[in-house]
């Protein structure tokens, strides 16, 4: 099931190579994979390392943070203090120090949360790699299973029925698709910006 939908995201891709590149389909689906495969390994190897060291990190510097917010909190009260003292505002410590020592739990549940997923992620790798090559499998022969999904609503639908289901399969392909370009692009336009905005802000 897993490797059918892979197929079905990958598949656009696969029209783009083969009617607009004008590659054969086994070039075609080997530069997909390879491609897929190097974005993979690129995600193991700097971006999942990093996320965890950053929200370690985090987690570790949450006492200073925290210290850094009572402290602004605390001259911004004295300051509005000193020029209307009608408000007389007051920072209660020990509700600060409370919501301390709760985020503080908050993180390290956060990180035994993080390691068991990971252990997880590890288990489901392996049927990840399976559905993957599954994948490749529905794709190269993705014309012999569109013909056998028609075929088999045909003999078990009557005529009108079976016509009304693939004109809704349709719809909902296309529909779907625009969907997923829209989607697509809209996360490569935000994706870039916040990686140059943080490249910028180091």
């Amino acid at each position: 099931l897993i490797g059918a939908i892979i197929a079905f995201l990958l598949n656009p891709l696969l029209n783009f190579f083969e009617k607009k590149l004008k590659l054969k389909r086994k070039i075609a689906i080997l530069t997909i994979y390879l491609g897929l495969i190097f974005l993979l390994i690129i995600f193991i190897a700097f971006i999942v390392p990093k996320l965890f060291r950053n929200i370690s990190d985090l987690v570790k510097n949450f006492p200073f943070f925290l210290e850094k917010t009572e402290y602004f909190m605390e001259k911004t009260a004295q300051n509005i203090n000193s020029r209307w003292p009608i408000f007389n505002l007051t920072l209660d410590k020990e509700q600060m120090e409370a919501i301390g020592i709760y985020f503080s739990n908050l993180g390290q549940e956060l990180l035994k949360v993080l390691g068991q997923s990971l252990i997880t992620f590890t288990y489901g790798a392996l049927e990840f790699v399976v559905s993957f090559i599954m994948s490749m499998f529905f794709l190269s022969e993705k014309e012999y299973f569109r013909k056998l999904s028609v075929e088999v609503i045909k003999v078990n639908l009557t005529k009108e029925k079976g016509n009304k289901v693939l004109f809704v399969g349709n719809k909902l392909y296309e529909v779907f698709l625009g969907y997923f370009h829209g989607k697509t692009v809209e996360s490569i336009i935000i994706g870039t910006i916040a990686f140059v905005g943080l490249l910028y802000f180091k």
